[in-house]
């Protein structure tokens, strides 16, 4: 189903000396924004995937069976084609005539409603991309713009991007994987069997318990790394900043002297620390090159 809404440019009017009133009409620009819905019936385990390259993609979940991709174009210039092969589903931007680098003609914005358990893969070129509520594997690459991933449980997460500050909050999962550019990584409550983030020159922040028993490892070559633990995190943690500085406040329980990484130097103990906090259930490892990692109690 499609629908359009249309605006016109307004004839201008002026006025000459000798009193005629002479009406110039400019060029009638139409400025088309449409508006399609594609539905299909998704079986169990299928995979929905869009791709797009200027635009906004939100997906949220939905009762019942149905995938619904609503897609909203501002020209003629490009187009949506979505179809449905199994248990696979997608829906992709398609450019008919040129487009100027980042003129609005090239955009797309993708509202896309989703059974929970279906996976999603997302490619997006720029723009805002935004999940909330899925609960089955998820696949994002993106260049630029913002990621923002929300409430995800029991699922393979995968990020990719080139410099899109991504956010994470209230993830659960078995396996989560950030890599940046350039991009900072923000994690709130964000647990796993296997959670990591790399950045070259983004900042990572960390605010919660790294729960669960899992293996976790934030690693960045410039920025800094910033963790915000409660009392009751149970983690044996290690941070090593090359050429930089590692800051710590938390009350860990310091290993032995001959365990600390190159202790014998005061500038090598600024740079490297060890410890537990209650039992040592998640292993925890904080690594740069020349960015200062933080550790603070919440």
């Amino acid at each position: 189903m499609s629908y359009k809404r249309l605006s016109a440019v307004v004839p201008s009017v002026y006025v000459l000396s000798a009193g005629v009133l002479v009406m110039v009409v400019s060029a009638t620009v139409w400025a088309a924004d449409t508006r399609k819905e594609f539905k299909y019936n998704a079986l169990p385990g299928s995979t929905v995937k869009v791709s797009n390259t200027l635009g906004a993609i939100v997906v949220r979940p939905v009762a019942g069976r149905q995938v619904v991709i609503a897609a909203t174009t501002h020209s003629d210039k490009v187009q949506v084609n979505s179809s449905q092969m199994g248990n696979r589903i997608s829906a992709a931007t398609d450019f008919v005539q040129q487009v100027d680098p980042g003129s609005k003609d090239g955009q797309v914005e993708y509202e896309i409603s989703v059974p929970s358990d279906c996976g999603v893969v997302i490619q997006n070129g720029s723009g805002i991309t935004r999940l909330d509520g899925v609960h089955s594997d998820v696949t994002l690459d993106t260049e630029s713009g913002q990621i923002e991933l929300s409430n995800i449980t029991n699922a393979h997460l995968h990020v990719q991007t080139l410099d899109a500050p991504v956010t994470l909050t209230n993830i659960h999962s078995q396996h989560v994987e950030v890599v940046s550019s350039g991009g900072s990584v923000q994690m709130t409550n964000v647990t796993g069997r296997a959670v990591t983030a790399k950045t070259d020159s983004g900042q990572i922040t960390y605010d919660g318990d790294f729960a669960g028993g899992g293996e976790y490892s934030l690693v960045n070559h410039t920025g800094n790394i910033n963790v915000n633990l409660p009392a009751t995190a149970s983690v044996d943690l290690a941070a090593r900043s090359l050429k930089g500085t590692v800051q710590n406040d938390f009350p860990f329980r310091p290993k032995a002297a001959e365990a600390q990484p190159s202790a014998n130097s005061t500038n090598d103990k600024a740079r490297a620390f060890l410890g537990t906090s209650n039992s040592g259930l998640s292993s925890v490892q904080l690594n740069s090159f020349s960015g200062t990692i933080r550790v603070r109690k919440r």
